[in-house]
């Protein structure tokens, strides 16, 4: 019963986290360093493979890993710098069906050694922000609040993730991030259907 109610709860809470993309252009409006904090984590094509990443790192890494944070955020930083400066290069498709992949092997639990999986979790963290950079590129105002805001958001937000699910009872939560990142495969290939669909 403890297993379903943390699974279903983490479902909820991802739900909650990722509204549609109009959502993510009102925050735009609020301002460039609030917008740069959220938008990654708001923006669906971007905010469901930088989660899956977090929970993939979240399965291997043992409390007060600050290279399992970092491995997800200087990327993710240079990734939505390249992609406000040079944006739409990033197709969502190509997103989504990293996503999928992400969230399969967050499910089946599949724990390459850790250099490797370092080294696909940045790569992954980079696209996630171009990504991202390249949805906000339009409506980016001032660089550097924008640059600021990017980097506090890609410290903070990994890091809560990791670092909460570190604080709970590791059968637990083991069982509820692979349910968790088997939704995310399953939501991945719903949205790589429809921006197939969408480019046609």
């Amino acid at each position: 019963m403890q297993r379903g109610r943390f699974a279903t709860g983490w479902i909820a809470l991802l739900a909650c986290l990722i509204p549609a993309s109009a959502d993510a252009h009102m925050a735009l409006q609020s301002g460039p360093f609030y917008a740069a904090v959220v938008h990654p984590w708001i923006n669906v094509s971007s905010a469901l493979l930088l989660v899956a990443v977090c929970l993939w790192q979240a399965q291997s890494v043992h409390r007060g890993d600050v290279l399992a944070v970092l491995a997800i955020s200087v990327p993710l930083v240079v990734g939505a710098l390249l992609g406000v400066r040079w944006g739409g290069f990033a197709p969502e498709a190509v997103s989504y069906g990293l996503t999928i992949v992400t969230g399969a092997v967050v499910a089946a639990r599949l724990q390459p050694r850790a250099p490797i999986r370092l080294v696909v979790v940045a790569l992954m963290a980079l696209y996630g922000g171009v990504v991202a950079g390249s949805d906000a590129a339009a409506d980016v105002g001032r660089f550097l609040p924008f640059a600021t805001g990017t980097l506090v958001g890609a410290l903070v937000v990994p890091a809560v993730i990791i670092g909460m699910l570190m604080e709970r009872p590791q059968q637990v939560v083991q069982v509820g991030i692979r349910v968790v990142g088997s939704w995310i495969c399953a939501a991945g290939i719903m949205l790589f259907v429809f921006a197939l669909k969408a480019a046609a």
